[in-house]
């Protein structure tokens, strides 16, 4: 028995048919199509980023990291972005002592 596709009134319509049905009963039936499609890409941009941070704090940092599997680098740039997708949302400075005598600088790279 064939599989045939049903008719869409859009490519829009096709997109969504597609993305919620499973296309493997129809595969012998589609054309095979050999034409390129050109990839436009947005290159990435980084800027650098300098942070003033307490040596403990570094240190614990780099343990979390270590824990997880992941540089600290990276694992401070993805903090950095889930608190602002989150609106930065229960971020707050308490008990900041502002008495630090020995401060590391860290350059991450951001984006």
């Amino acid at each position: 028995m064939k599989n045939e596709l049903p008719k869409f009134s859009s490519e829009k319509e096709l997109a969504e048919w597609i993305d919620s049905h499973d296309t493997s009963p129809y595969m012998d039936d589609l054309e095979v199509v050999a034409e390129e499609i050109p990839i436009r890409r947005t290159p990435l941009v980084n800027e650098t980023l300098g942070l003033l941070l307490n040596p403990n704090e570094l240190d614990a940092i780099k343990r979390v990291a270590e824990r997880k599997g992941v540089p600290y680098r990276t694992l401070i740039q993805t903090w950095l972005i889930e608190k602002t997708a989150t609106g930065g949302g229960g971020l707050a400075l308490e008990n900041v002592d502002d008495r630090y005598y020995e401060l590391t600088f860290l350059e991450i790279q951001i984006g």
